[in-house]
Formats: structure tokens, C-alpha cells, sequence
């Protein structure tokens, strides 16, 4: 089956682990987006100030120099509209107990190993719902 159309709508993935971010890059860039990646909170934070056409973020929970709760909490006082999606393979019971979280952050959360369809349907739902 051929890619899909270009829709021209970005997506930054913060992750660090190497597969998980190349794969998801690859299959976001066959549903038609442009992907973008990150290894680390501090890198995704420099690429969020530079880069205002981001239109969707999703980030893992343990990375280099900022935790996924800290990350989005950045993100989000430069880009308050932007909808964020916490990936993670520690259950979210775990991560809401963090003193620093805080729901409002993201606009959903999806355990790995990841099914995909929860997160499509979330990036298409979100991203519909911004226009």
C-alpha cells in the first residue's frame, strides 16, 4: 500500500530509545505527516522554540535532561495550544502519583509496547479539533 498524501501537518517525537522514535517517525510519515525527532527533553524544548509549526507533540516519559512531565510543563508555557501525548511503558497510575504531574498537560496517554490505532485516531481527533 503507497503512503499517504502529505498532509503538512508536524509532529515532533521525543523519545529515547532509538527504535521507538524511528519507527513511529516512519509509520507517522506514512499516515502523511512530517515527523520530526527528538532524543532528549532538552533538544525537544530548543526544537519547540525554534519550530512554531509543530502542530503535535507525543514524548516518552524517561529521557535525558527532563522527565516527560517536565517537558510537556515547558512545552506547554511556549505553545499552550499544543496538544501533547505521553508515551510510556510505566503505567499511568505510576506517573499521575509524581507530585509534578498534572493531567491537564496532555491530551492523552498510550502504554508501550504501543497500539497504534489509539494513537492515530488521537493525533487525527486533536488535530481536526484545533482547525
Amino acid at each position: 500500500m503507497p503512503p499517504k498524501q502529505k498532509n503538512g501537518k508536524k509532529i515532533l517525537i521525543i523519545d529515547g530509545e532509538s527504535m521507538t522514535y524511528k519507527t513511529l517517525k516512519e509509520i507517522l510519515e506514512y499516515e502523511g505527516y512530517v515527523a520530526i525527532t527528538a532524543q532528549n527533553g532538552r533538544d525537544a524544548i530548543k526544537i519547540c522554540k525554534e519550530d512554531s509549526s509543530i502542530d503535535f507533540v507525543t514524548t516518552g516519559f524517561r529521557l535525558a535532561y527532563y522527565n516527560g512531565i517536565e517537558v510537556a510543563k515547558k512545552i506547554k508555557e511556549m505553545r499552550p495550544d499544543i496538544p501533547i501525548v505521553l508515551i510510556s511503558g510505566i503505567e499511568l497510575k505510576e506517573i499521575s502519583a509524581r507530585p509534578e504531574y498534572d493531567e491537564s498537560l496532555f491530551a492523552g496517554y498510550i502504554n508501550k509496547p504501543m497500539n497504534l490505532k489509539p494513537l492515530l485516531s488521537t493525533i487525527k481527533k486533536t488535530i481536526r479539533l484545533r482547525k
